[in-house]
């Protein structure tokens, strides 16, 4: 896609505007949010774009955090 960020079923339904709002963020932040889950679902997440992003050769870093 035009804003780096693959369209494809791994973008798990995020608008077009959403996926540049994160890019921007991780841009100019170093960081972004790409979702607030249950933790175990958020371990999943974490863990499958971490593994698509090495298969591809992408330089991505992915955490979760609980939140208050």
């Amino acid at each position: 896609a035009q804003d780096g960020i693959r369209d494809s079923v791994a973008s798990r339904g995020l608008g077009d505007v959403y996926k540049r709002q994160i890019m921007l963020s991780v841009h100019n932040d170093g960081m972004g949010v790409a979702g607030i889950y249950h933790f175990e679902i958020a371990e999943q997440k974490a863990y499958d774009t971490a593994e698509e992003a090495h298969q591809n050769q992408y330089p991505l870093k992915v955490t979760i955090e609980e939140i208050a």
